[in-house]
């Protein structure tokens, strides 16, 4: 009896770089409740890697951006790299 150790995963270009936190939020907002509800019916991916577009650091935007990076981590398997960490990125797709 084998077992079926292929992992699914899925990627998403993420950016939040917005003019006000407000959109920012609404954003994150709307990714969140799709990661909820996949999360709550069993139909999360069990790895979700968000490559991320952030506005500039040291902002109230940035704030705000990384607010919704850290909300979208708290569920199981989901990652938040930045776009610019090729490396990165290019190591998660392959595990």
């Amino acid at each position: 009896m084998g077992t079926d150790s292929q992992t699914l995963k899925a990627t998403e270009p993420f950016s939040l770089q917005f003019d006000r936190r407000n959109e920012i939020w609404e954003h994150g907002d709307s990714w969140r409740a799709k990661i909820d509800r996949l999360h709550r019916f069993g139909q999360l991916p069990d790895s979700v890697l968000f490559a991320v577009r952030q506005p500039g650091a040291g902002t109230l935007e940035r704030k705000a951006a990384d607010e919704v990076c850290t909300e979208l981590t708290q569920y199981p398997g989901v990652d938040v790299l930045d776009v610019g960490e090729t490396a990165a990125i290019g190591e998660w797709a392959r595990v």
